[in-house]
């Protein structure tokens, strides 16, 4: 169903494969700038206690409800850029 990359990185739940692959996506289609941009929007969004956090939370509490799951949603994301 999903390509071997997925299934190497562990990615099992689901519920985070769009995240993945909008990341591995994103590796191979952004220039190493527009990469840097996107690092440096996820790493204000990886702190739980910052603004930005709280923000984007509150913006997707209708998918993901938890900060563990939104949390983990981003993780998803910077795998798929790392892969």
């Amino acid at each position: 169903m999903f390509s071997d990359v997925v299934s190497t990185r562990n990615s099992s739940d689901i519920e985070f494969v769009p995240a993945f692959l909008l990341g591995a996506d994103s590796a191979r289609l952004c220039r190493p700038e527009e990469l840097a941009l996107i690092e440096s929007f996820l790493a204000m969004l990886s702190d739980p206690s910052s603004v930005e956090f709280s923000r984007f939370l509150r913006h997707e509490s209708l998918l993901a409800p938890s900060e563990e799951q939104l949390t983990m949603r981003l993780d998803a994301l910077r795998q798929g850029m790392r892969s």
